[in-house]
C-alpha cells in the first residue's frame, strides 16, 4: 500500500514548539516537557503529566491537520495555572520538528 504524505504547518498559529523528550534504545520517544511562548512573548515550560501515543486513525482535534505515518502523535496532559489541559503533540520525523495542537 502506498501512502501519500501531507503535512501543512499552521503558520498563523505558530504551532512549532520546543519539546524535551527521552529517546529509548527500542526507538520509542517519550515527551517530557514542552516549552513555548505565551501571548506576552514570555517562554513558559510545562511538564507533561501523562501521555499516550496515538495511532493515525484515532480522533483528531479540530485544529489538527492531516496526519501521516511520517508523524508520531501524542495525547498529553499538562497543568496550566492549576488546570489540566489536553494538548496533542506531533513529531515530524523527516523535519525533526515538534508541533502542538490545542
Amino acid at each position: 500500500m502506498v501512502h501519500i504524505f501531507v503535512w501543512v504547518m499552521l503558520m498563523e498559529q505558530n504551532n512549532v514548539i520546543d519539546v524535551i523528550c527521552q529517546h529509548n534504545k527500542d526507538g520509542t520517544i517519550i515527551p517530557l516537557r514542552i516549552r513555548l511562548q505565551d501571548e506576552d512573548k514570555v517562554v513558559q515550560t510545562y511538564t507533561i503529566k501523562s501521555y499516550r501515543e496515538l495511532s493515525s486513525e484515532e480522533t483528531r482535534l479540530p485544529s489538527e491537520v492531516v496526519v501521516t505515518t511520517n508523524i508520531l502523535r501524542y495525547d498529553c496532559r499538562i497543568n496550566v495555572f492549576g488546570y489540566e489541559k489536553r494538548v496533542v503533540l506531533h513529531y515530524n520525523k523527516s523535519q525533526v520538528k515538534w508541533s502542538i495542537f490545542y
